[in-house]
């Protein structure tokens, strides 16, 4: 299962290296060969979305680190 979000205003790669960098959670930003789909749920503006793909060797660690850094990211004043 994959799940799609975007935190406020901030661009999708934004929020991307933001998760990679500060909480070591790897995700998939941008359009993900589906920019109709984007131009339907309006986030063009956000340049996509961020993907989470859990995988196989994904841990419960590595879904608390996930939603520890989302959880955190919404909190910053410039996500609004």
């Amino acid at each position: 299962a994959t799940l799609s979000l975007n935190i406020g205003n901030l661009p999708a790669e934004q929020v991307g290296a933001m998760l990679d960098a500060d909480y070591y959670v790897c995700v998939r930003a941008g359009l993900h060969c589906a920019p109709l789909v984007h131009v339907d749920e309006n986030t063009l503006e956000q340049k996509g979305s961020v993907r989470f793909s859990p995988g196989y060797f994904t841990d419960e660690e590595d879904l608390e680190q996930a939603i520890t850094g989302v959880a955190e990211l919404v909190e910053l004043p410039a996500s609004a």
